[in-house]
């Protein structure tokens, strides 16, 4: 499958999982990029120069009088396209994000936790990736909450 597919790629496994994005859990979430990332290949990211990566964000997001707190799950990937011109032969690296994106009202709690970033660099990091994220101080705090918001995007990152 090529990067620009992703989207619906991604759409359609979430179909066959028998999850609605607007009523994910966080665990379900977490369940459905692990599994994205481990079984399905972007034929046109190289994944061993770190061309298909998984990361995972967090913290407050300030807006205005109200901030919210974001936890991210994001496939990185980075698109090469070899190009042939008069000048010779020359490669262009697109990045390209699958972002899956919730938002919580904030609290005491989530107000506590810094904001920060891990990765998972290759498909043989993804069993302590999936530990780490199951543990981390930001997944348990928003466990049970309900929220705010849940977004799937694909975007192209310059």
């Amino acid at each position: 499958m090529q990067a620009k597919h992703v989207l619906d790629r991604f759409n359609l496994w979430l179909e066959q999982s028998d999850k609605v994005l607007e009523y994910l859990a966080i665990e379900d979430a977490i369940n459905l990029m692990l599994g994205f990332y481990r079984e399905i290949r972007i034929d046109d990211c190289d994944l061993a120069n770190d061309g298909d990566m998984l990361l995972f964000q967090w913290g407050l997001e300030p807006n205005g009088l109200n901030p919210s707190f974001r936890y991210n799950l994001t496939r990185h990937l980075v698109v090469e396209k070899t190009y042939v011109d008069d000048d010779g032969e020359w490669i262009d690296d697109s990045v390209k994000q699958l972002s899956l994106t919730f938002r919580y009202i904030s609290n005491l709690k989530l107000n506590s936790l810094n904001h920060g970033n891990q990765w998972c660099l290759h498909p043989e990091e993804l069993e302590q990736f999936a530990h780490l994220l199951r543990t981390h101080p930001a997944t348990l705090a928003i466990k049970h909450l309900h929220a705010q918001s849940i977004d799937l995007s694909f975007k192209h990152i310059e």
